[in-house]
């Protein structure tokens, strides 16, 4: 992450998956890197991520090396850290706005075992929960459906507004 921070000292970047978990075992990296408030994701920060990554000999072979999903780019790729002994590992960058972060980072934390069960809580609920955002479902008088975009600044707002109790994961 430091390369990250060395272009972009404005960043915050969070290691997700197995490593946020604090699981012993970890057959993927997960980077999420998050742009400040009023910031918008122009979809150019990744590639220069990626091709700075490969300057410096850690980034082996691209997977997908550039996906746009929304307001979000994603990379996946092989990488080889530099410690005597390190295996490949698959690792994918995903650059998000600050308005995604709390749902990005829970969405990519998993496990997908657990992001499905909250899922099912949400639609429950009659919301829908992605790695954009958490939706509540309306009808209008006029019969139209309508989602209303909930505040989320951080993933414990996630919990609050399906009213389960925050889990936080093993940091």
């Amino acid at each position: 992450m430091s390369i990250i921070f060395g272009l972009y000292s404005f960043v915050q970047c969070d290691a997700c998956s197995s490593l946020r978990r604090n699981r012993q075992f970890c057959g993927h990296i997960e980077i999420l890197v998050s742009l400040p408030e009023g910031h918008v994701n122009d979809h150019k920060i990744l590639p220069e991520i990626v091709a700075k990554l490969h300057q410096d000999g850690y980034l082996i072979d691209d997977l997908l090396r550039h996906e746009e999903n929304g307001a979000q780019t994603r990379y996946v790729g092989i990488i080889k850290l530099t410690t005597a002994g390190a295996k490949y590992r698959r690792i994918s960058i995903t650059v998000c706005n600050r308005e995604e972060y709390a749902c990005a980072l829970m969405y990519l934390t998993g496990s997908a075992y657990f992001n499905k069960a909250v899922r099912q809580v949400a639609f429950k609920k009659n919301m829908i929960l992605d790695e954009h955002s958490l939706r509540k479902k309306t009808v209008t008088e006029d019969r139209e459906l309508v989602y209303e975009v909930l505040a989320t600044p951080s993933e414990a707002d996630i919990f609050l507004h399906l009213n389960i109790p925050f889990r936080v994961p093993e940091i």
